[in-house]
């Protein structure tokens, strides 16, 4: 296991944020799309938590980089990288387990397809720090 400093690169800070205001952007487009309040209120809060998971996996990559409980947090970082893909997939497509329907708006889904873009740039680089097998190189 390599050890590493988490010094984010201005490239992944950029990722990270343009990430985070999508999923802003994204929370306002949904209201355009919802069916019934309840609908409305499900997409907001899975939309919301998208925003925590985020966050949530920078602490347990900090505190895999610094050693705290590192299998603990290695174990925790997956089940977030695992949650946030699936509430992803599940406001684009919908998900019976999360309650959310389908999203037909197209601008909800040219906004969702900004965030699985940033998406797809940073999961590699989470799941190598959530297995332990990042290096220096990943986080450049």
């Amino acid at each position: 296991m390599t050890s590493f400093l988490i010094a984010p690169s201005k490239k992944s800070l950029l990722t990270i944020h343009t990430l985070y205001l999508s999923l802003c952007l994204m929370m306002l487009a949904t209201q355009a799309s919802t069916k019934t309040a309840e609908d409305y209120a499900n997409i907001l809060n899975q939309s919301g938590k998208q925003r925590m998971l985020t966050q949530k996996m920078s602490k347990e990559s900090l505190l895999i980089a610094l050693g705290h409980e590192s299998a603990e947090n290695q174990a925790k970082l997956r089940s977030t990288i695992s949650l946030f893909d699936r509430t992803l997939k599940g406001l684009k497509s919908g998900n019976a387990d999360l309650e959310l329907p389908a999203n037909s708006q197209p601008q909800i889904l040219a906004q969702l397809a900004v965030v699985e873009q940033l998406w797809a740039k940073l999961k590699p680089t989470v799941e190598a720090i959530s297995i332990g097998t990042v290096t220096d190189s990943d986080l450049k």
